[in-house]
């Protein structure tokens, strides 16, 4: 119980629900918007943290540094962007949420504490998002369609799934010792793999995937030579055992039917379908941007205009939309950010001194 109240009361808890408000705010409907709610308790709790602690990573000045330098580079991009309709658009959210979202895992997941109470939020978040969802799952039966809260955001609803499983997956095989709370983990991954199957969004999943192959290899252990087994091996039995009872009733009752029909549409079809076909022209028009102007791109928010003027479309790619807008000299001071946040990441996980401020 205490462990339960210190978690609600956490920066960690709200800084997951502000991470991922975009999957369920528009199906509440409140007067107020439920992201700037979570971020204003974010901040509020992690200062009161900070302050009792008294120190503040250094990582954070060097980050602010890189953040500003990015802010300050976009806006001179304006002179030359072509896509003036959408540029305060794009920079008012980068600025009111990607920059808090970067910010905050610097100063609030600075310790492996932190981290587990922000993975266990995560975990706690998407099973209450898949049960939510279940009551659609079984309304929908054998039918063809996507599963959204209230009809909506499938997408959001399956990465959020996804990284909850991803989570829980790796916490029952390799770190939960207790035996109540793998059993908890267990039921978790099912309840999430189920859910995540029926939304028919494809690429989740196949993250999912990928995840399991790097848990898998997590499992083993090379050392001069000789391979070895971590404890977490003997966890694959149940695990495989309740999966091979769990996958059939599910394939029964129909869960699998809208991501087999988009599977198969992807590898059957001409060009993998609408879907499909639809991102490989925005792959295309994104790289035809970047060839005519590879250093500098040609100005944020300046994608839709090239891709027939159509309000807000991207190119469903991050990499391509930073380097085709903000041309390659944009694309390195992102991917400056990622190489931070994995510095710090490893310096937590290998138990290094972090460089602190105090006062």
């Amino acid at each position: 119980m205490k462990r339960i109240k210190k978690l609600l009361f956490s920066s960690e808890l709200y800084f997951a629900l502000f991470l991922y408000a975009g999957v369920f705010k528009e199906s509440i409907k409140l007067p107020i918007d439920l992201a700037a709610v979570f971020l204003l308790l974010t901040c509020v709790l992690m200062m009161i943290n900070i302050y009792r602690k008294g120190v503040l990573n250094k990582t954070f000045l060097v980050l602010t540094t890189v953040l500003f330098t990015i802010v300050g580079y976009i806006l001179l991009n304006f002179i030359f962007t072509s896509g003036n309709a959408y540029f305060a658009d794009k920079l008012i959210k980068f600025i009111l949420l990607t920059i808090p979202t970067i910010v905050l895992t610097v100063l609030i997941l600075n310790s492996k504490e932190s981290v587990h109470k922000f993975y266990v939020s995560i975990v706690l978040i998407t099973i209450t998002i898949a049960l939510i969802l279940v009551p659609s799952l079984i309304a929908r039966g054998t039918n063809i369609g996507f599963i959204g809260i209230s009809g909506g955001n499938y997408q959001g609803v399956a990465r959020l799934l996804g990284a909850g499983l991803v989570i829980a997956i790796f916490y029952f095989l390799l770190i939960e010792t207790n035996l109540k709370k793998k059993a908890i983990m267990l039921i978790a991954s099912l309840l999430i793999l189920t859910v995540l199957l029926g939304t028919g969004s494809r690429m989740p999943i196949l993250g999912v995937i990928l995840a399991s192959i790097y848990i898998a290899f997590q499992l083993v252990l090379l050392k001069s030579g000789v391979i070895y087994l971590r404890k977490g091996v003997k966890n694959l039995i149940p695990f495989v055992i309740t999966l091979g009872l769990v996958i059939p009733i599910i394939i029964q009752k129909g869960v699998l039917q809208t991501i087999i029909y988009r599977f198969i549409v992807l590898f059957n079809e001409n060009g993998g379908g609408t879907s499909t076909l639809g991102r490989i022209e925005r792959f295309d028009t994104a790289l035809d941007m970047l060839k005519s102007a590879p250093f500098l791109g040609t100005g944020l928010g300046s994608f839709s205009v090239y891709y027939g003027n159509r309000e807000y479309d991207y190119p469903h790619n991050l990499i391509l939309e930073i380097s085709s807008e903000l041309g390659l000299l944009g694309l390195l001071l992102f991917l400056s950010i990622i190489f931070l946040a994995l510095y710090f990441l490893l310096l937590i996980l290998e138990k290094k001194t972090l460089q602190l401020l105090e006062w």
